[in-house]
């Protein structure tokens, strides 16, 4: 027989889950209450890359006033990775993932 997979459930942060403090430690917290029924998935949205990240990275633009155009370019492919990394996801929790584009 093949083994079923989980759901999975989604965590947006801005920074890696990389020490223990705050947002971080709720965050753990909780994907390691959702385990007994979902495959918890942690997405950086950070829109640059930090040196030695290795996990998921779903990037949003900041969103600049003086080249809205530029903007969206970035945002339309940032939307269709978000979708496809939502696909089949049970629910999407984020963490202060949105407040990125407002700077």
């Amino acid at each position: 027989m093949t083994e079923r997979r989980k759901p999975r459930y989604v965590f947006f942060l801005q920074w890696p889950l990389t020490y223990d403090g705050g947002v971080n430690n709720v965050v753990s917290g909780l994907c390691q209450a959702c385990l007994p029924h979902y495959e918890p998935a942690v997405s950086l949205t950070s829109p640059t890359r930090p040196h030695g990240y290795a996990g998921i990275w779903t990037p949003l633009p900041y969103l600049n006033a003086a080249r809205p155009l530029g903007y969206i370019l970035r945002m339309l492919p940032a939307m269709i990775r978000m979708h496809r990394f939502l696909k089949g996801a049970v629910a999407a929790n984020p963490h202060y993932a949105g407040w990125n584009v407002c700077r």
